[in-house]
């Protein structure tokens, strides 16, 4: 009688992968609505108080902006290029009140040991037919996401807002764009947000604009590969993958190594692929069905690749499968030959008492690895560790109440 092996295998893990800067240009959103994720709070005090939600950062239509405005909102429909905009900002002495605070979305998996530049332009303009003297500070700040949820919550879950810089935009009338670069390397590795911050030395109309951000080598929507599982039914294994969220994504190449135990590293075969969904943030789920598939151990791992070509592989996933080919299997040890250990595995397709001995030359015992009731169609794997014996040929064999199976091994040290 044959019996079927059916194994689940799952595997949760991250790939991050990073395939191109943070961008924003604030194009291609409806003034005065934000890109998607990015967040607007008022803060109470400079300490970390709680905050409210905002929506004084807004975007607005450059077509518009002639410097004096009355309010940052504009109802134009036309599309012309857009920037962030904050304005008429009753200010108070630096540090004494921060007001509205501009968050990125949550940039993913940032490293501690590396350094981020944060490119952007400022400019600021006077709002009210004379020209307040206003000088206007913007702070360049981050985040933690402390709380891993991927949503910004200065104050709350997530704490305080930390200085990275502090720009100081001059006394005076509208001032043309200017540009900044700031290198910053996170405290930690972890998920942050970028913010900026507007402070004003006195009561006056006067306004910030900001437009062109970049953040090198973290983008927002890395390709993050949740879970990997394989199951056999029916002479096919079928494999699921889940990405929570994907940027630039090409695709899957599915690769596949047969009986892995007994193969040389890197006997990899390419079997198919799945096309990816290029940019997403959230999950989508894949399949691949590996068909025809006989007695023996397999293993899988995905080759993520990117549009520009770039990719990475998943961490490996094994599963033992097929029917068995006859009522006891015994196969070869794996290293074979080896120094000092090897592995022997077998499988029997009822429940039997079985006993495993390994043997020397001469027909003597050295150990007896196995010695119990078997599990119906379950494969055994032990570990033979010969640390103490010498170089030579060795015996092990597979005795059930029906039959007896020897295999040889040779040590060499």
């Amino acid at each position: 009688m044959k019996k079927n092996v059916s194994v689940l295998i799952i595997l949760l893990y991250s790939l991050v992968i990073y395939s191109q800067p943070f961008l924003e240009d604030f194009d291609g959103v409806t003034p005065p609505a934000l890109p998607a994720g990015w967040s607007s709070f008022s803060l109470f005090s400079a300490n970390g108080h709680p905050c409210t939600v905002s929506d004084d950062w807004g975007t607005i239509d450059e077509g518009t902006f002639a410097g004096c405005l009355p309010d940052p909102v504009t109802t134009s429909t036309s599309t012309p290029p857009n920037f962030a905009f904050i304005g008429d900002v009753a200010g108070m002495p630096p540090g004494d009140m921060v007001e509205d605070v501009l968050l990125t979305p949550v940039l993913m998996g940032l490293l501690s040991d590396e350094s981020y530049d944060i490119k952007f332009s400022l400019r600021r303009t006077d709002l009210s037919p004379m020209p307040t003297t206003a000088t206007v500070f913007v702070k360049l700040q981050y985040l933690p996401d402390v709380d891993g949820d991927g949503f910004a919550e200065p104050g709350g879950d997530d704490g305080m807002l930390f200085d990275i810089t502090t720009i100081s935009l001059v006394d005076g009338a509208d001032e043309p764009w200017a540009g900044f670069m700031e290198s910053w390397s996170p405290p930690t590795d972890d998920d942050y947000f970028i913010g900026w911050q507007a402070l004003w030395t006195e009561i006056g109309e006067t306004g910030v604009c900001l437009d062109n951000v970049e953040i090198s080598g973290a983008p927002p929507l890395p390709v993050e590969l949740s879970s990997f599982t394989a199951n056999f039914s029916n002479g096919s294994i079928k494999l699921n993958w889940v990405t929570q969220t994907e940027i630039d994504n090409l695709g899957f190449e599915v690769e596949r190594q047969v009986g892995s135990r007994q193969s040389t590293v890197g006997n990899w075969k390419l079997i198919g692929f799945v096309d990816g969904h290029g940019n997403s943030n959230s999950p989508k789920e894949y399949s691949f069905l590996d068909e025809g598939i006989s007695y023996g151990v397999y293993s899988y791992r995905l080759k993520q690749i990117d549009n520009d070509g770039t990719f990475e592989y998943s961490n490996e996933i094994q599963i033992e499968a097929g029917e068995i080919p006859d009522e006891i299997v015994l196969e070869q040890n794996y290293p074979n030959p080896f120094n000092p250990s090897t592995t022997i595995w077998f499988a029997i397709n009822e429940s039997v008492q079985a006993i495993l001995r390994v043997y020397n030359v001469l027909g003597n015992e050295i150990t007896e690895l196995f010695n119990e009731r078997t599990e119906a169609g379950k494969v055994y794997h032990l570990e033979f560790d010969a640390e103490n014996l010498s170089s030579g040929i060795y015996f092990y064999s597979l005795e059930t109440p029906s039959r007896t199976i020897h295999r040889k091994m040779i040590l060499i040290k």
